[in-house]
């Protein structure tokens, strides 16, 4: 992509598997949050939801991904329909870890 070597085609599969990969980052975030009993925490870690899905309808990082789909050919429905994305892309996305010990990386550790 950088060297300027992809075809048409496969820049606009790229556009749509990382709109689909953005779009589940505030999903992640708003379960993460919900999740958290410090209130210290989630104050921090709204501002992700808000930096993705913006204030306002039109707003926000997933409104300039759907831009970006226009600017390579590909229509807002198109992008947002998820219906190009390649499958290997949707369970990468919708993957959760947690560290070897089980428990997750996000929970706040207990108050001492």
């Amino acid at each position: 992509m950088h060297e300027g070597k992809l075809t048409r085609a496969q820049l606009q599969q790229w556009v749509l598997n990382r709109y689909y990969y953005q779009s589940r980052v505030p999903i992640k975030d708003a379960i993460i949050l919900s999740k958290s009993e410090d209130p210290a925490f989630r104050r921090m870690w709204i501002q992700r939801i808000h930096d993705h899905d913006g204030d306002r309808e039109g707003e926000g990082g997933l409104s300039l991904w759907l831009r970006l789909g226009e600017g390579v050919g590909l229509g807002r429905e198109q992008v947002a329909s998820f219906e190009s994305v390649l499958p290997g892309s949707v369970s990468l996305a919708t993957h959760t870890s947690s560290s070897s010990s089980g428990s997750a990386w996000w929970r706040p550790s207990p108050r001492r």
